[in-house]
C-alpha cells in the first residue's frame, strides 16, 4: 500500500523510501481516512465527466468563511455517519458503470496518510481521479502525481501568494505561502489537467486584490472563480453576508478578463 512518508534528505535512495512506505501497517493507516459525506453523482465537479464525490473529514486551515466548516475538526470518535476506507471501496465498486470519475475533496484530502490506497483502488476500477487541495502539502501532492494516482488537480488560491499576512487572514491560521507556490508549480506542470480555483468573498476580494492574485500565477492554467454561498459559513459575520449573484460573478470575471487578457479566467456557477 502506498502511504505518504516524510520529506528526507535527497541523498537517501528513493527506492528505500518507497519500500518503507509499502511495509507500513495497513491496519494503522485504514483508521486514518474518514469520509464525512458522499455524493453519488455530479455533473459539475469534474470538467466534462460524470463524477461521484467524496468529502474527507479534517482540514489544516480554519477559514472564517468556510461553507464546509463541519469538515474542519478532527473526529474524536469513529462516528457512525462517517465512512472508513473499506466503506469507500464498496461505494466506488457500486458506482462502476454509473460514473466516469471520482472527486476527492474536503476538508483537506492530503492530510490522510492512507489516501493513496483509496486513489489506487479508484484507478484500478477504471475511473479518473480529481483531487481538490488547498496546496499546503506539496510533498504529498508530488507523491500522488509521481505515482500516477491523480488525473486532475484543483488548487484553491485564496489570496495573493506574495502576501502572507493577507493569506493568513483568509485561511484563519498562519500559512506558508511558499508551500502553496510549490504546489502551484506542480499543478502547472500538469496542464491542461488542472485548474486554479478562487471563491470570491464579499468585502475581501476587491478587484485590486483579485488582480494581484492573478498576477502572481502563470497564464497557462485555467482559473475558475466561484460565488460565495454563506448558508453554511463558520462564523456569524460570514453567515450574514448576502450571496454573490450570478450576474455579479459574471461581471467581476469580465472585468478581470479585460485586465488580464492572456489569462484563461472563467466564472463557475
Amino acid at each position: 500500500m502506498l502511504t505518504f512518508i516524510p520529506r528526507v534528505d535527497n541523498q537517501v535512495d528513493e527506492n528505500i523510501q518507497r519500500q518503507a512506505a509499502q511495509k507500513s501497517s495497513t491496519r494503522k493507516n485504514v483508521r486514518h481516512l474518514r469520509i464525512a459525506e458522499i455524493q453519488k453523482s455530479s455533473l459539475t465537479d469534474y470538467p466534462r465527466k460524470i463524477a461521484c464525490v467524496l468529502f474527507t473529514q479534517r482540514c489544516n486551515l480554519n477559514c472564517p468563511s468556510c461553507c464546509k466548516s463541519q469538515l474542519i475538526p478532527i473526529p474524536t470518535t469513529d462516528a457512525a455517519e462517517n465512512y472508513d476506507i473499506k466503506d469507500c471501496f464498496k461505494f466506488i465498486d457500486s458506482r462502476i458503470g454509473l460514473v466516469e470519475s471520482a472527486v476527492i475533496t474536503g476538508g483537506e484530502p492530503l492530510l490522510h496518510h492512507d489516501l493513496p490506497a483509496l486513489l489506487a483502488h479508484i484507478k484500478k476500477r477504471g475511473l479518473s481521479v480529481k483531487l481538490d487541495t488547498n496546496g499546503t502539502l506539496p510533498h504529498r501532492l508530488h507523491c500522488l502525481i509521481e505515482e500516477g494516482l491523480v488525473d486532475y488537480v484543483s488548487l484553491e488560491i485564496k489570496a495573493p501568494l506574495f502576501d502572507k499576512a493577507l493569506y493568513t487572514k483568509a485561511a484563519g491560521v498562519p500559512v506558508s505561502t511558499d508551500k502553496i507556490i510549490e504546489s502551484a508549480a506542480l499543478v502547472t506542470a500538469l496542464s491542461p489537467k488542472c485548474e486554479y480555483k478562487t471563491i470570491i468573498l464579499p468585502g475581501f476580494h476587491t478587484l485590486e486584490r483579485l488582480g494581484s492574485l492573478i498576477r502572481g500565477l502563470p497564464n497557462t492554467v485555467p482559473h475558475y472563480f466561484q460565488a460565495y454561498a454563506p448558508n453554511r459559513a463558520r462564523t456569524e459575520y460570514w453567515q450574514n453576508l448576502p450571496p454573490t449573484t450570478p450576474d455579479k460573478l459574471n461581471n467581476t470575471v469580465r472585468l478581470l478578463q479585460k485586465s488580464f487578457p492572456s489569462h484563461p479566467l472563467f466564472a463557475r456557477h
